[in-house]
């Protein structure tokens, strides 16, 4: 009988070692676990984001990298084939429309060939049929470039310089008078610019650019102009005309 109870007692105390060594897991315990979890997933979380981000941001460099060169590519051809270059830089900075034109239209002698950037929505246009001088700057246009921060071309410094230019006469025999104004050299440059800007990434592409009939002996020196506005009123001035401060403040020419 005792060696019964012995057994018993043996049996009762094994089984309650049991239950005291598995009591699992205790409510600290799991709340450190769960803390640890939590900190290694948002660590994971972070992690990919980043690399997401910076897979989206080199995406986006890239693309725009090839679109500015593409589009200055175009520009730069334009340019280099021109028989003329004639300018008009809105004096709104946020707004309105830039443009530069590099030939006539094949339509006829009052339309031109040349680029149109609409500041406000950041698109450049091409044009084969642009007539300066009205108010739909946007007929007849096509897509050049999308996301377009900034663009321009620009006299080149070097190539400007003041000096005494004859005035046109207003009357037959008139003895013509000078007065200051720009002088250009034959060989003449300009500098187009180009700057695109999405999702917070910017690239930009700057290129010096002679025009090439100037270098071979057509004289361009007076088929360089500037949209004059006076009012309602445009006309189109031979630069020469201008003095060289005045275009220099309204960025015609560059530096």
């Amino acid at each position: 009988m005792n060696e019964v109870n012995v057994s018993a007692d043996c049996i009762n105390k094994r089984k309650a070692d049991e239950k005291l060594n598995n009591k699992g897991f205790s409510l600290v315990e799991m709340l450190i676990a769960l803390t640890i979890g939590g900190i290694v997933l948002s660590a994971l979380v972070v992690l990919i984001q980043s690399s997401v981000h910076n897979f989206t941001k080199q995406t986006a460099q890239a693309q725009l990298q090839s679109d500015a060169d593409i589009a200055l590519n175009q520009v730069e051809n334009d340019i280099m084939e021109a028989d003329m270059l004639i300018m008009y830089r809105s004096p709104d900075k946020n707004s309105g429309y830039d443009y530069y034109l590099t030939k006539y239209s094949n339509t006829n002698k009052s339309r031109y060939y040349g680029y149109i950037w609409d500041k406000a929505n950041k698109i450049l246009y091409f044009s084969n049929d642009f007539y300066p001088l009205g108010d739909k700057p946007l007929d007849n246009v096509s897509v050049a470039c999308e996301y377009v921060e900034d663009f321009s071309i620009k006299i080149d410094d070097k190539c400007v310089s003041a000096g005494d230019v004859e005035q046109p006469t207003t009357r037959v025999g008139e003895t013509p008078k000078k007065e200051e104004g720009v002088i250009l050299t034959s060989n003449i440059k300009v500098k187009a610019y180009i700057k695109l800007s999405k999702q917070n990434v910017s690239r930009d592409v700057k290129r010096e650019v002679s025009l090439r009939n100037s270098l071979y002996g057509d004289d361009l020196t007076n088929k360089v102009k500037i949209v004059k506005v006076n009012g309602s009123d445009k006309t189109i001035i031979e630069i020469k005309y201008f003095k060289l401060g005045d275009i220099k403040a309204q960025g015609y020419v560059d530096a």
